[in-house]
């Protein structure tokens, strides 16, 4: 009876730690799955508004506070992305 519950908790010990171990297999992937995705968020998001940025009928029909919106978002979704590249879970 004890050899069985020896066995029992060897048994419930070793699941435990493969349990752990493919959770965090999967939370890696998992994890690497939404920073592609937002880089892939932020590519098309970067062309759209270089787009806009370098159409001149479009940028220059903006008023000076909306030219200067469009550059800050611009430089920051640029920042963004070359972050988001750089990262070591990416």
């Amino acid at each position: 009876m004890l050899t069985y519950l020896f066995y029992i908790s060897i048994v419930l010990i070793i699941t435990f730690f493969v349990v752990y171990y493919l959770s965090g297999i999967y939370f890696n992937i998992k994890k690497k799955l939404r920073y592609r995705k937002d880089i892939s968020y932020f590519e098309q998001e970067v062309q759209r508004l270089e787009e806009k940025y370098n159409s001149p009928g479009y940028f220059q029909s903006l008023d000076s506070q909306d030219q200067k919106e469009l550059k800050d978002r611009l430089q920051r979704y640029r920042e963004t992305l070359t972050d988001l590249k750089n990262n070591p879970y990416a």
